[in-house]
C-alpha cells in the first residue's frame, strides 16, 4: 500500500512506501528460538547500560567529558536497543515479517 505523493516544490515528488518487507530472516530453521537469546541479550544490555549510566550519575569524579560521553553512548544504546529488539522478537514469535516506514525510519 503506497502513501499518496507529497509535493515538495516545482515538479518533485517524494513517495514512500507504508511498510517494508524484511525478507533475511526467512530462511533461519527453529527461528522461533532465538527470541530466548535475543530476549537474554536484551537484558545484559539493558542491565548494563543502566548500570553505567547510574555509576557516571552518582559519582562526582566521572563528571569528565570522557565519562560525559560514555554516559551518552550507553543512553544511545539503551534506547536504540529498546527499539530494535521489540520488533525483532515480534518478528520471531509472530511472523510478522514487515516493518512501518516511519518506524524504518526512526
Amino acid at each position: 500500500m503506497m502513501q499518496p505523493p507529497v509535493s515538495l516544490g516545482k515538479n518533485i515528488t517524494f513517495m514512500h512506501p507504508a511498510y517494508f518487507i524484511i525478507t533475511g530472516l526467512s530462511g533461519i530453521p527453529n527461528i522461533r528460538h532465538y527470541y530466548v537469546f535475543l530476549f537474554f541479550v536484551y537484558i545484559v544490555s539493558v542491565l548494563g547500560n543502566t548500570l553505567v549510566m547510574a555509576l557516571i550519575y552518582l559519582d562526582p569524579k566521572l563528571r569528565t567529558p570522557k565519562y560525559v560521553a560514555v554516559f551518552n553512548l550507553a543512553f544511545v544504546d539503551l534506547f536504540g536497543n529498546t527499539a530494535l529488539v521489540p520488533k525483532v522478537l515480534d518478528i520471531f514469535l509472530f511472523n510478522h515479517p514487515q516493518i512501518p516506514y516511519n518506524d524504518c525510519l526512526t
